[in-house]
This record gives C-alpha cells, structure tokens and sequence, in this order.
C-alpha cells in the first residue's frame, strides 16, 4: 500500500526542498533522517490528527503502516501509539517511499536534488 498520496506527495516534497535550501542535508546517504526525523514533523496532538484529516487518512490505516513498518524493519513494533508519534513515523516511512522513487544516485548532489524537486512541484502545480 502506498502511503504517497496526491497532497502528502506535495506537502513531503515541498518540505524536502525547504530542508535542502536551508542547508540541513549534506549526506545524500542520511536525506531521509535529516528530512522527516532529524526535528519533529508535527508537534501536538491536535495538530497531528488535523494532519491525518487534512490528507484523508483513517487514523487506524496510520497505525496499521507504522506497525506494518516496525514489524517488518525493526521486528516488533515499539512506537507509542498517539496521534502525534503515529504521524511522524508516518511521515518518516512515508518520506522513505518518496525518497525511493526519486532519482538519486552516488552522483546526485545538493543543487541536482533540489532542481529535481522543484520539477516534480511544477508537474503538481
């Protein structure tokens, strides 16, 4: 099941290219970290559940993918389940997805990543 749908597509993105332009990634290795973990993505519980609303999401398809996720990378699911844990980790495995479907390789750098992304917000737009 993909998690990507249209509008959380153009919301990750969008913050991908905020990140890259504020200098926060460097390593092409760890974009998903500095991307979608390094801070929160959301803070509050209430902001978190507008979140999961705003994008059509049942709260308990959330949960399932982010059990789904840690039981399958990290062989138990551990995460607390709230509405503001569930939506980070959501948009961490999320974030991940997109990342996967996007061109980059060992020559990808900084600025190619950024016009590549910017490409992708036109094509949405």
């Amino acid at each position: 099941m993909s998690l990507l749908t249209t509008s959380i597509r153009t919301e990750l993105l969008a913050h991908m290219l905020d990140r890259l332009n504020d200098g926060a990634v460097s390593d092409m290795d760890e974009i998903n970290y500095h991307c979608f973990n390094e801070d929160y993505y959301v803070v509050y519980h209430n902001v978190a559940k507008k979140w999961l609303e705003e994008h059509g999401i049942c709260p308990f398809d959330a949960i399932e993918a982010v059990v789904e996720w840690e039981n399958d990378m990290l062989g138990e699911a551990s995460s607390e389940i709230n509405p503001e844990t569930i939506v980070n980790k959501f948009v961490y495995i999320a974030g991940e997805e997109l990342i996967s479907e996007l061109e980059i390789d060992d020559d990808t750098t900084v600025e190619s990543l950024i016009a590549q992304l910017e490409e992708e917000l036109e094509v949405v737009a």
